[in-house]
C-alpha cells in the first residue's frame, strides 16, 4: 500500500526573491560605538618627558585629562576604568616616553584629537 504524502505548495520565485531582499535591506541595531585609542609619542633628542609634557598639558588644558607617571598596569587600568563609568565615546591614553621614562595621559573626548607625530596607533 503505497504512501500518500500531503501535496507541495509550488511558491513563485518571485515572491521567494522578495522576501531575501526585504530581508537583506533590514538594518542591524547600532551597537554604542565605543573606542579605546592608544598613542605613544617618543621624545626626539635632548629633550625630556616634563617638557613634552608641559606642551601636552597647555593643548588638553580642557579635556582635564589624568596624569600617570609610571604607574603599573593595575593603576593605568584604574584610571581608564574611572572613565568608563561616564560612557564617553573615545578614551585617550597618551604615553610619553624618552626610553627612560614613561608618563601616561588618560582623557576622554567626544570629538576626534588628531595628534601631528604618533608613532603607534590601536583603535578598539
Amino acid at each position: 500500500m503505497p504512501i500518500t504524502t500531503p501535496p507541495t505548495i509550488p511558491i513563485p520565485r518571485k515572491r521567494w526573491e522578495k522576501a531575501l531582499r526585504e530581508s537583506s535591506k533590514k538594518k542591524k541595531p547600532k551597537k554604542e560605538e565605543f573606542r579605546l585609542v592608544y598613542i605613544r609619542i617618543k621624545t626626539k633628542g635632548d629633550r625630556t618627558v616634563g617638557e613634552a609634557a608641559k606642551e601636552l598639558e597647555i593643548r588638553f588644558i580642557d579635556f582635564s585629562p589624568a596624569r600617570l607617571i609610571e604607574p603599573d598596569e593595575t593603576n593605568l587600568l584604574l584610571a581608564v576604568e574611572k572613565f568608563l563609568k561616564n560612557n564617553p565615546p573615545r578614551i585617550y591614553v597618551v604615553e610619553l616616553t624618552d626610553g627612560i621614562s614613561r608618563w601616561f595621559y588618560v582623557f576622554p573626548s567626544v570629538e576626534k584629537v588628531k595628534f601631528r607625530r604618533r608613532t603607534f596607533t590601536v583603535c578598539l
